[in-house]
């Protein structure tokens, strides 16, 4: 249970933030994803990560790239633009730096990148969100990964080692392997698609493990009365 709770929190932290950026009102400019954006998924209030941009010059001749980031504020939004010249067939990347003075509610600092349109390629976007821990001393990526670390050992532990009597009991152990490796596979799969930004799949793990754990403790609860 230890490991699901960490590896549940997790995959919150990392997909509340890029959920609320895809509705926070960003300008939207373009229906075309824009690949290459990279945003930290927990940072610290001391600390000022970089959020960036990866741009491949798809065109058949040198082409200088236009890219703006939108970051979210506590008083008002902030915007940066910066020009980079690419090579055809090479790759070319940007940063904006971030700090907790961006944050919004609370805990979410939010951005959308934008790249201008270069012939034939189109312009293009990307939103992002980054969780703000209010901690200082500690890179939120350390304590992403001890987290991560404790949720793993925890998972594995739980899903070979230690078996709920009353669970085993009432699904007998055949049902109860099933489940447990069930809810294991959601919480890995839930960590490694909320990384990597796909906030919808996240939600879905998320989905997927409440619903397998409510209805593990329903048919206990069931069985108990009967």
């Amino acid at each position: 249970m230890l490991g699901l709770l960490l590896t549940a929190g997790l995959i919150l932290i990392a997909t509340w933030p890029d959920l609320e950026a895809d509705f926070y009102g960003f300008t939207t400019l373009s229906e075309k994803q824009l690949g290459g954006v990279t945003c930290p998924v927990l940072i610290t209030a001391d600390e000022r990560p970089l959020i960036s941009a990866r741009v491949t010059n798809e065109t058949p001749h040198k082409a200088n790239f236009s890219l703006r980031a939108d970051v979210s504020g506590f008083v008002e939004m902030r915007r940066e633009q910066q020009q980079v010249p690419i090579e055809t067939g090479e790759t070319g990347t940007v940063s904006w730096p971030i700090s907790a003075q961006d944050a919004v509610f609370n805990n979410f600092i939010l951005a959308a990148v934008y790249r201008n349109a270069v012939y034939p390629m189109p312009t293009a976007q990307a939103t992002c969100g980054v969780y703000l821990l209010n901690m200082r001393g500690v890179p939120g990526s350390t304590v992403y990964w001890t987290l991560f670390a404790f949720g793993l050992l925890a998972l594995t532990a739980g899903l070979f080692l230690l078996e709920p009597p009353a669970l085993h009991h009432a699904l007998g152990r055949a049902n109860m392997v099933l489940a447990r490796r069930a809810l294991a596979l959601a919480a890995v799969i839930g960590v490694y698609v909320s990384y990597r930004g796909w906030w919808i799949l996240g939600v879905l793990c998320l989905v997927v493990i409440v619903l397998t754990l409510f209805s593990m403790l329903l048919i206990a609860a069931n069985k108990e009365a009967a």
